[in-house]
């Protein structure tokens, strides 16, 4: 094994509407850590396409977890070398705090139908004007400020990969059934 890496979910893509529900939220793939440490390895790094090729269809939470996948694709390089790369895909329960910094750290700031405004001064419910000078943040609303216990569960996807010259896809495959 050349490469153990965390590939997960990155930036919310913000849309130009607010996200009706949870399904909605659509975030970028991203690198999130991998072993050997950066720089990594003399002759390979990780290839900068591994997260999308890990999340071919974009990264998005679910309302419900799902069960773990496994899966296999083969990365060449300029000069027709091969990676082989043994994958498994599973879901981690979000904290409720960690849904609602979802919408904080977009910065969003102007206001979309339907949806409420949250102001950083004096964290309350506000509307279009803004008199303590902080900046307003919206929440879709299906966002509870005031009870988080009442907001939906949601789990973000995470995949781990191996990543080596050889292709020992079985074996790398029971590997990751272990962790």
């Amino acid at each position: 094994v050349d490469y153990f890496t965390i590939v997960g979910r990155g930036k919310l893509i913000v849309s130009s509407s607010m996200p009706s529900s949870p399904k909605d939220l659509e975030f970028s793939p991203m690198l999130l850590d991998q072993f050997p440490k950066p720089p990594g390895l003399s002759d390979m790094e990780v290839p900068a396409q591994l997260p999308d090729f890990c999340f071919p269809n974009g990264v998005r939470v679910l309302e419900q977890p799902v069960p773990p996948t496994y899966f296999h694709f083969v990365l060449t390089d300029f000069s027709g070398t091969a990676l082989y790369v043994t994958c498994i895909h599973f879901y981690d329960k979000m904290d409720p705090i960690e849904v609602v910094n979802l919408f904080r750290a977009s910065g969003t700031s102007s206001p979309i139908g339907g949806a409420r405004m949250f102001d950083d001064n004096n964290d309350s419910d506000n509307n279009n004007n803004n008199s303590t000078g902080g900046k307003v943040k919206q929440f879709p609303d299906w966002i509870n400020l005031q009870d988080m216990s009442a907001n939906p569960v949601l789990y973000t996807p995470n995949c781990l990969c191996l990543i080596s010259h050889w292709g020992f896809f079985d074996i790398f495959k029971q590997f990751l059934s272990q962790i």
